[in-house]
Protein backbone atom coordinates (compact mmCIF):
# COMPACT_ATOMS: atom_id res chain seq x y z
CA UNK A 1 0.00 0.00 0.00
CA UNK A 2 1.16 3.58 -1.06
CA UNK A 3 1.53 5.81 1.79
CA UNK A 4 -0.96 8.13 3.84
CA UNK A 5 -1.46 11.25 1.78
CA UNK A 6 -4.91 12.40 3.99
CA UNK A 7 -5.73 11.15 7.19
CA UNK A 8 -9.37 12.54 8.83
CA UNK A 9 -10.54 11.92 12.11
CA UNK A 10 -13.91 12.44 14.11
CA UNK A 11 -15.02 15.04 11.39
CA UNK A 12 -17.90 16.85 12.15
CA UNK A 13 -20.16 19.37 9.94
CA UNK A 14 -22.97 21.05 11.90
CA UNK A 15 -24.79 23.77 9.80
CA UNK A 16 -26.28 26.69 12.17
CA UNK A 17 -29.23 28.38 11.01
CA UNK A 18 -32.09 30.76 12.90
CA UNK A 19 -34.16 27.65 13.47
CA UNK A 20 -32.34 24.18 14.08
CA UNK A 21 -28.72 23.20 13.62
CA UNK A 22 -28.52 20.61 10.82
CA UNK A 23 -25.15 18.21 11.51
CA UNK A 24 -24.19 17.09 8.38
CA UNK A 25 -21.57 15.21 8.80
CA UNK A 26 -20.69 12.81 11.79
CA UNK A 27 -17.34 12.10 12.87
CA UNK A 28 -16.00 10.45 9.89
CA UNK A 29 -12.83 9.32 9.61
CA UNK A 30 -10.69 7.87 6.69
CA UNK A 31 -7.49 7.40 5.42
CA UNK A 32 -6.54 8.12 1.91
CA UNK A 33 -3.33 6.57 0.39
CA UNK A 34 -1.32 8.22 -2.60
CA UNK A 35 -2.07 6.87 -5.81
CA UNK A 36 -5.63 5.29 -4.17
CA UNK A 37 -9.42 6.14 -5.44
CA UNK A 38 -11.31 6.10 -2.44
CA UNK A 39 -14.91 6.52 -3.25
CA UNK A 40 -18.07 7.89 -1.00
CA UNK A 41 -21.56 7.07 -2.14
CA UNK A 42 -24.46 7.52 -0.73
CA UNK A 43 -27.80 9.37 -1.07
CA UNK A 44 -28.14 13.03 -2.01
CA UNK A 45 -28.38 14.93 1.42
CA UNK A 46 -25.89 12.37 2.90
CA UNK A 47 -22.95 14.63 3.27
CA UNK A 48 -20.76 13.43 0.60
CA UNK A 49 -20.19 17.21 -0.87
CA UNK A 50 -20.08 18.20 2.73
CA UNK A 51 -17.16 16.10 3.06
CA UNK A 52 -15.23 17.81 0.27
CA UNK A 53 -16.01 21.59 1.22
CA UNK A 54 -14.91 21.22 4.56
CA UNK A 55 -11.74 19.45 3.50
CA UNK A 56 -11.44 22.36 1.00
CA UNK A 57 -11.83 24.91 3.50
CA UNK A 58 -14.92 26.13 1.18
CA UNK A 59 -18.00 26.14 3.86
CA UNK A 60 -20.32 28.95 4.19
CA UNK A 61 -19.62 30.83 7.99
CA UNK A 62 -22.90 29.37 9.52
CA UNK A 63 -21.00 25.66 9.33
CA UNK A 64 -19.02 24.41 12.23
CA UNK A 65 -16.04 21.95 11.64
CA UNK A 66 -14.74 19.96 14.47
CA UNK A 67 -11.90 17.20 14.24
CA UNK A 68 -9.05 16.27 12.51
CA UNK A 69 -7.42 16.40 9.24
CA UNK A 70 -3.60 15.87 8.14
CA UNK A 71 -2.16 16.24 4.26
CA UNK A 72 1.21 14.79 3.91
CA UNK A 73 2.84 16.41 1.04
CA UNK A 74 5.25 14.56 -1.55
CA UNK A 75 7.99 16.60 -0.62
CA UNK A 76 7.47 14.76 2.60
CA UNK A 77 6.05 17.64 4.39
CA UNK A 78 3.10 17.27 6.87
CA UNK A 79 0.32 19.63 7.01
CA UNK A 80 -1.86 19.53 10.54
CA UNK A 81 -4.97 21.10 11.81
CA UNK A 82 -6.13 21.64 8.21
CA UNK A 83 -9.38 21.92 9.75
CA UNK A 84 -8.67 25.43 11.45
CA UNK A 85 -5.52 26.83 10.03
CA UNK A 86 -6.48 30.54 9.59
CA UNK A 87 -7.07 31.71 5.88
CA UNK A 88 -3.84 33.62 5.74
CA UNK A 89 -1.73 30.64 6.11
CA UNK A 90 -3.67 28.43 3.52
CA UNK A 91 -3.07 31.06 1.35
CA UNK A 92 0.85 31.09 2.32
CA UNK A 93 1.25 27.16 2.02
CA UNK A 94 -0.84 27.08 -1.17
CA UNK A 95 -3.45 24.86 0.45
CA UNK A 96 -6.20 24.88 -2.03
CA UNK A 97 -5.43 23.99 -5.70
CA UNK A 98 -1.59 23.12 -4.43
CA UNK A 99 -2.10 20.45 -1.86
CA UNK A 100 -5.61 19.80 -2.29
CA UNK A 101 -8.03 20.26 -5.34
CA UNK A 102 -11.43 19.71 -6.20
CA UNK A 103 -13.34 19.39 -9.62
CA UNK A 104 -16.82 20.65 -8.30
CA UNK A 105 -20.03 18.84 -9.53
CA UNK A 106 -21.27 20.13 -12.98
CA UNK A 107 -17.95 21.99 -13.40
CA UNK A 108 -17.81 21.79 -17.13
CA UNK A 109 -20.35 24.68 -17.24
CA UNK A 110 -18.13 26.47 -14.81
CA UNK A 111 -15.99 27.79 -18.03
CA UNK A 112 -16.29 31.60 -18.24
CA UNK A 113 -17.60 31.56 -22.47
CA UNK A 114 -15.66 34.63 -23.08
CA UNK A 115 -12.43 33.09 -22.35
CA UNK A 116 -10.65 30.39 -24.26
CA UNK A 117 -9.21 27.59 -22.56
CA UNK A 118 -5.71 29.64 -22.66
CA UNK A 119 -6.55 31.83 -20.97
CA UNK A 120 -8.09 30.08 -18.23
CA UNK A 121 -4.94 28.07 -17.48
CA UNK A 122 -3.33 31.97 -17.59
CA UNK A 123 -5.70 33.45 -15.16
CA UNK A 124 -5.66 30.33 -12.68
CA UNK A 125 -1.65 30.24 -13.13
CA UNK A 126 -1.13 34.41 -12.79
CA UNK A 127 -3.54 34.40 -9.48
CA UNK A 128 -0.90 32.16 -8.06
CA UNK A 129 2.32 33.61 -9.20
CA UNK A 130 3.22 31.58 -12.07
CA UNK A 131 4.41 33.73 -15.52
CA UNK A 132 2.45 33.18 -18.30
CA UNK A 133 5.09 31.58 -20.48
CA UNK A 134 5.46 28.64 -17.70
CA UNK A 135 1.93 28.47 -17.57
CA UNK A 136 1.11 27.65 -21.04
CA UNK A 137 4.18 24.78 -20.67
CA UNK A 138 2.69 23.48 -17.57
CA UNK A 139 -1.31 23.60 -19.75
CA UNK A 140 0.29 22.08 -22.83
CA UNK A 141 1.52 18.75 -20.26
CA UNK A 142 -1.70 19.15 -18.21
CA UNK A 143 -3.96 18.52 -21.56
CA UNK A 144 -1.90 15.46 -23.24
CA UNK A 145 -2.32 14.10 -19.81
CA UNK A 146 -5.91 13.96 -19.84
CA UNK A 147 -6.25 12.97 -23.74
CA UNK A 148 -6.42 16.15 -25.36
CA UNK A 149 -4.55 18.14 -28.27
CA UNK A 150 -3.35 20.56 -26.57
CA UNK A 151 -2.89 23.02 -29.94
CA UNK A 152 -6.42 22.93 -30.57
CA UNK A 153 -8.07 22.77 -27.37
CA UNK A 154 -6.06 25.82 -25.95
CA UNK A 155 -7.65 28.80 -28.34
CA UNK A 156 -10.93 26.68 -27.84
CA UNK A 157 -14.05 28.51 -25.92
CA UNK A 158 -15.94 26.28 -23.84
CA UNK A 159 -19.43 26.23 -26.20
CA UNK A 160 -16.47 24.76 -28.83
CA UNK A 161 -15.75 21.70 -26.55
CA UNK A 162 -17.87 18.49 -26.38
CA UNK A 163 -18.82 18.06 -22.54
CA UNK A 164 -16.50 15.38 -21.90
CA UNK A 165 -13.93 17.58 -23.25
CA UNK A 166 -14.86 20.36 -20.83
CA UNK A 167 -14.68 17.62 -18.15
CA UNK A 168 -10.81 17.00 -19.16
CA UNK A 169 -10.23 20.26 -19.04
CA UNK A 170 -11.47 21.27 -15.59
CA UNK A 171 -9.53 17.90 -14.39
CA UNK A 172 -6.44 19.72 -15.85
CA UNK A 173 -7.15 22.80 -14.27
CA UNK A 174 -7.46 20.76 -11.20
CA UNK A 175 -4.15 19.47 -11.67
CA UNK A 176 -2.52 23.01 -12.91
CA UNK A 177 -0.28 23.33 -9.11
CA UNK A 178 0.33 19.57 -8.70
CA UNK A 179 -1.58 18.60 -5.73
CA UNK A 180 -1.30 15.77 -3.69
CA UNK A 181 -4.99 15.15 -3.36
CA UNK A 182 -8.10 15.75 -6.02
CA UNK A 183 -11.52 15.51 -4.32
CA UNK A 184 -13.70 14.61 -7.89
CA UNK A 185 -17.84 15.83 -6.83
CA UNK A 186 -19.74 13.65 -9.35
CA UNK A 187 -17.48 13.43 -12.06
CA UNK A 188 -19.29 11.65 -14.52
CA UNK A 189 -23.01 13.76 -14.56
CA UNK A 190 -24.59 14.45 -17.81
CA UNK A 191 -22.41 12.65 -19.78
CA UNK A 192 -23.33 9.98 -22.41
CA UNK A 193 -22.38 6.56 -21.30
CA UNK A 194 -19.53 6.24 -24.06
CA UNK A 195 -18.12 9.77 -22.03
CA UNK A 196 -18.49 8.07 -19.03
CA UNK A 197 -16.33 5.67 -19.93
CA UNK A 198 -13.48 7.82 -20.65
CA UNK A 199 -13.57 9.60 -18.14
CA UNK A 200 -12.91 7.16 -15.71
CA UNK A 201 -10.36 5.29 -17.60
CA UNK A 202 -8.95 8.71 -17.54
CA UNK A 203 -9.28 8.81 -13.45
CA UNK A 204 -7.58 5.56 -13.17
CA UNK A 205 -4.84 6.51 -14.66
CA UNK A 206 -4.19 9.79 -13.61
CA UNK A 207 -3.42 8.41 -10.00
CA UNK A 208 0.10 6.98 -11.08
CA UNK A 209 0.49 9.48 -13.90
CA UNK A 210 -0.07 12.37 -11.35
CA UNK A 211 1.28 10.71 -8.22
CA UNK A 212 -2.20 11.72 -6.53
CA UNK A 213 -4.78 10.53 -4.18
CA UNK A 214 -7.74 10.70 -5.67
CA UNK A 215 -11.79 11.16 -3.72
CA UNK A 216 -14.60 9.97 -5.87
CA UNK A 217 -17.63 11.14 -4.62
CA UNK A 218 -20.61 9.83 -6.39
CA UNK A 219 -24.28 8.00 -5.99
CA UNK A 220 -23.41 5.62 -8.73
CA UNK A 221 -22.53 2.43 -7.27
CA UNK A 222 -21.18 0.81 -10.54
CA UNK A 223 -18.82 4.10 -10.75
CA UNK A 224 -17.39 3.03 -7.54
CA UNK A 225 -17.19 -0.44 -8.18
CA UNK A 226 -15.34 0.52 -12.07
CA UNK A 227 -12.77 2.42 -10.61
CA UNK A 228 -12.34 2.65 -6.90
CA UNK A 229 -9.87 0.59 -4.56
CA UNK A 230 -11.64 1.69 -1.13
CA UNK A 231 -15.56 2.37 -0.86
CA UNK A 232 -17.34 4.60 1.98
CA UNK A 233 -20.89 4.44 2.75
CA UNK A 234 -22.30 7.89 4.11
CA UNK A 235 -25.69 7.82 5.54
CA UNK A 236 -27.36 11.27 7.17
CA UNK A 237 -23.77 11.74 7.63
CA UNK A 238 -22.89 8.84 9.40
CA UNK A 239 -20.01 6.21 8.13
CA UNK A 240 -22.36 3.44 7.40
CA UNK A 241 -19.33 0.96 5.88
CA UNK A 242 -15.52 1.44 5.16
CA UNK A 243 -13.47 -1.18 3.43
CA UNK A 244 -11.99 -2.61 -0.04
CA UNK A 245 -14.41 -2.48 -2.94
CA UNK A 246 -14.69 -6.07 -3.18
CA UNK A 247 -15.20 -6.96 -0.02
CA UNK A 248 -17.80 -4.32 1.00
CA UNK A 249 -19.44 -5.08 -2.52
CA UNK A 250 -19.40 -8.92 -2.12
CA UNK A 251 -19.79 -9.34 2.15
CA UNK A 252 -21.63 -5.99 3.26
CA UNK A 253 -21.97 -5.70 6.63
CA UNK A 254 -24.49 -2.93 7.07
CA UNK A 255 -27.83 -3.32 6.13
CA UNK A 256 -28.01 0.36 4.29
CA UNK A 257 -25.11 -1.04 2.12
CA UNK A 258 -26.92 -4.45 1.60
CA UNK A 259 -30.07 -2.61 0.83
CA UNK A 260 -28.71 0.11 -1.89
CA UNK A 261 -26.57 -2.68 -3.65
CA UNK A 262 -29.85 -4.48 -3.59
CA UNK A 263 -31.67 -1.69 -4.97
CA UNK A 264 -28.83 -1.17 -8.16
CA UNK A 265 -30.92 -3.10 -10.91
CA UNK A 266 -29.31 -6.20 -13.26
CA UNK A 267 -31.02 -8.13 -15.54
CA UNK A 268 -33.22 -11.21 -14.06
CA UNK A 269 -33.11 -9.53 -10.27
CA UNK A 270 -36.12 -8.02 -8.79
CA UNK A 271 -35.25 -4.27 -7.69
CA UNK A 272 -35.61 -3.83 -3.86
CA UNK A 273 -36.65 -0.61 -3.05
CA UNK A 274 -35.76 1.21 -0.01
CA UNK A 275 -38.20 3.20 1.86
CA UNK A 276 -38.18 7.14 1.01
CA UNK A 277 -36.90 9.27 3.50
CA UNK A 278 -36.20 12.94 3.76
CA UNK A 279 -33.52 15.01 4.49
CA UNK A 280 -33.95 16.14 7.93
CA UNK A 281 -32.16 18.31 11.00
CA UNK A 282 -30.75 16.32 13.84
CA UNK A 283 -29.90 16.36 17.09
CA UNK A 284 -29.57 13.56 18.81
CA UNK A 285 -26.29 11.97 18.44
CA UNK A 286 -27.63 8.46 19.74
CA UNK A 287 -28.98 5.35 17.67
CA UNK A 288 -28.55 4.12 14.02
CA UNK A 289 -30.17 6.95 11.59
CA UNK A 290 -30.93 4.16 9.26
CA UNK A 291 -33.51 2.31 12.19
CA UNK A 292 -36.53 3.50 10.68
CA UNK A 293 -35.88 2.09 6.99
CA UNK A 294 -34.23 -1.20 8.00
CA UNK A 295 -35.48 -4.82 8.07
CA UNK A 296 -33.39 -5.98 10.94
CA UNK A 297 -34.21 -2.93 13.04
CA UNK A 298 -34.62 -3.72 16.98
CA UNK A 299 -34.81 -1.97 19.86
CA UNK A 300 -31.25 -1.79 20.70
CA UNK A 301 -30.63 -0.15 17.53
CA UNK A 302 -32.46 3.45 19.05
CA UNK A 303 -29.34 3.11 21.46
CA UNK A 304 -26.56 2.43 19.22
CA UNK A 305 -23.30 3.98 19.29
CA UNK A 306 -22.73 4.87 15.64
CA UNK A 307 -18.76 3.48 16.21
CA UNK A 308 -16.81 1.66 13.18
CA UNK A 309 -16.10 -1.98 14.50
CA UNK A 310 -13.12 -4.00 12.28
CA UNK A 311 -15.55 -7.09 11.32
CA UNK A 312 -12.73 -8.17 9.09
CA UNK A 313 -9.31 -7.24 8.52
CA UNK A 314 -9.21 -3.60 6.96
CA UNK A 315 -13.49 -3.62 6.80
CA UNK A 316 -15.45 -1.91 9.40
CA UNK A 317 -19.39 -1.62 9.72
CA UNK A 318 -21.04 0.56 12.01
CA UNK A 319 -23.57 -1.49 12.54
CA UNK A 320 -24.63 -3.44 15.96
CA UNK A 321 -25.72 -6.34 14.22
CA UNK A 322 -23.03 -6.68 11.65
CA UNK A 323 -22.61 -10.41 11.91
CA UNK A 324 -25.76 -11.31 11.99
CA UNK A 325 -26.77 -9.49 8.43
CA UNK A 326 -23.58 -11.36 7.12
CA UNK A 327 -24.71 -14.64 8.46
CA UNK A 328 -28.20 -14.01 6.89
CA UNK A 329 -26.66 -12.69 3.57
CA UNK A 330 -24.67 -16.03 3.01
CA UNK A 331 -26.96 -17.80 4.39
CA UNK A 332 -29.65 -16.59 1.43
CA UNK A 333 -27.01 -17.00 -0.99
CA UNK A 334 -26.49 -20.88 -0.19
CA UNK A 335 -30.00 -21.84 -0.25
CA UNK A 336 -30.14 -19.86 -3.74
CA UNK A 337 -26.80 -21.87 -5.57
CA UNK A 338 -28.54 -25.24 -3.91
CA UNK A 339 -31.85 -24.29 -5.57
CA UNK A 340 -29.29 -23.68 -9.00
Amino acid sequence: MSSTVLSVKNLNVTYKTATFDVEAVKNVSFELHRHEILGIVGESGSGKSTIALALMRLLPNNAVITGEASLYSRDGSRIDNVLTLPEEELRRIRYRWGKISIVFQGAMNSLNPLLTVKDHFIDTAQAHGIDKEEALKIAADLLRSVRLEPARVLRSYPHQLSGGMKQRVMIALALMLNPDVIILDEPTTALDTLTQRQILELIRDLRKERDVGIMLITHDLSVVADVADKVLVLYRGYVMEIGDVYTVYSRPYSPYTLMLINSFPAIGKRIIKLKPAGITATTNNRGCPFINRCPFASIECADADMNLIEVEPGHFSSCIKANLIQQQVAGKVMASEQQQ
